[in-house]
């Protein structure tokens, strides 16, 4: 070897050592990262995966770096100060935050947990929120849709019959006038939906009733409780309905009207006479405002506006049509009670000496009689409890067996003056020709 080339080995090799003094990965390199698992990069190129041994080659200041990468964490570089002269590198990764980007699904979905199920009515079909028809039921269908399942329907506190898909069906019975329709939904987490309508249920034509044979016993039940310039009364509606049952217990085919017009009350009063020609009993029963004028009695309907007692004959019902009514239909025994002997609620914007309380007495027609709630020319009470206070008395007693319908008023009678500490007599006027027994053993 010559002196130049020793020379120039002594020079490599001082030039060697100086770059492994000032370069890192002349040795072996620890490197680790938390969390551990990142890839690192040396010079932008893969080096390991933490932990690793990684050696590193000459030191280039244009690339004087390690990088840390790791999937949801930011990107962690070391510097040039921090790798010279280092042995190892520990990277410590910071999470990226999370932001959740909610699809169209998601947010649909979402809305449809917070919302309340979803109402379709099929049957019946409805015309501007009211529904006219004739039978006494009505068939209810529809379907209710909510995310969370159908739990339970009802109409008017009936339970439906739920199919599958949220569909349902129940039949509802319905009484002569508006019938409201009230239907609720609830799903499986309890949340509710409503949907209300109106069904007016006419009465048929009774050429065309179902069963036009003849019947024995045939009630009309008329209660006017909403009065439009006449205030209201607490129970009439709760007289009729308590008194249909307990008709059609003791064998009557029962007709119920429920705050009627005057248009409605004629209307009703004429075709059960007509009706009425095919039964051998008849009874009429009224709970609302009556009045008497001239000696003539007149039932008011809901929208009567008397401003004076000469418009009752207009606006309002005379009572005697009933008895008319049934006197033409000839049949065997007629009964009309009045729970209609309350306080005259016109009576103060009338003129002076112009009184209208209580009803004047009327002759039975032969073959009927006539129960009125208290005597002649003075008012009843309307009742504090669930029934107008006669009503309550007849409840109690109509169905009593093996007494006759006279029998049965004295007990009415003599219930009503106990209650009433005798400031109420209720009065009958009779010319039936027989016995007749509400209920018999």
């Amino acid at each position: 070897m010559t002196k130049f080339s020793t020379n120039v080995l002594k020079n490599t090799s001082f030039i060697i050592l100086i770059l492994c003094l000032f370069t890192v990965g002349c040795s072996s390199t620890r490197l680790t990262s938390e969390p551990s698992g990142a890839r690192v990069y040396y010079y932008d190129t893969y080096a390991c995966t933490t932990p690793c041994e990684h050696s590193a080659g000459p030191f280039d200041p244009t690339l004087d770096k390690y990088t840390a990468k790791k999937e949801g964490y930011k990107d962690n570089t070391l510097s040039r100060e921090q790798l010279v002269g280092s042995k190892s590198f520990h990277f410590k990764l910071e999470p990226i935050e999370q932001k959740k980007v909610s699809s169209d699904f998601d947010n649909v979905e979402k809305n449809q947990l917070n919302t309340a199920p979803k109402l379709i009515i099929y049957e019946p079909k409805i015309d501007r929120g009211i529904k006219i028809v004739t039978q006494n039921k009505v068939k209810i269908v529809g379907k209710a849709i909510d995310s969370d399942g159908i739990y339970k329907v009802t109409v008017n506190g009936i339970d439906a019959k739920l199919h599958s898909g949220g569909h349902f069906s129940v039949h509802v019975p319905l009484t002569i006038g508006d019938n409201i329709i009230s239907i609720k939904a609830t799903d499986n987490k309890y949340k509710t939906a409503f949907n209300k309508f109106s069904i007016n249920r006419k009465p048929v034509p009774f050429s065309q009733e179902e069963n036009t044979s003849p019947k024995k016993r045939l009630a009309l039940l008329i209660g006017n409780s909403n009065y439009t310039h006449g205030g209201n009364l607490k129970n009439p509606i709760n007289d009729v309905r308590a008194m249909k049952k307990t008709l059609e217990d003791l064998g009557f085919i029962v007709i119920k009207y429920e705050n009627s017009s005057q248009k409605t009350m004629k209307r009703a009063i004429d075709e059960f006479g007509r009706k009425l020609k095919d039964y051998s009993v008849g009874l009429f029963f009224y709970a609302g405002h009556g009045i008497q004028v001239k000696g003539n009695n007149y039932l008011l309907p809901v929208d009567a506006k008397l401003e004076n007692e000469n418009d009752a004959e207009y606006d309002t019902v005379r009572a005697d049509r009933v008895l008319a009514k049934m006197e033409s239909a000839r049949s065997e025994t007629n009964i009309v009670i009045l729970d209609a002997c309350r306080d005259n609620p016109f009576e103060r914007s009338w003129r002076r000496g112009a009184k209208g309380n209580g009803l004047a007495f009327m002759n039975a027609p032969s073959g009927s009689i006539i129960a009125y709630a208290t005597s002649p020319g003075n008012t009843a009470s309307d009742g504090t409890g669930g029934n107008g206070l006669y009503t309550s008395a007849i409840l109690q007693h109509i169905k009593t067996p093996n007494i006759t319908i006279e029998q049965m008023f004295k007990r009415v009678r003599s219930t009503i003056m106990d209650w009433s500490v005798n400031q109420q007599v209720p009065w009958e006027s009779t010319s039936l020709k027989g016995d007749f027994y509400f209920a018999q053993e």
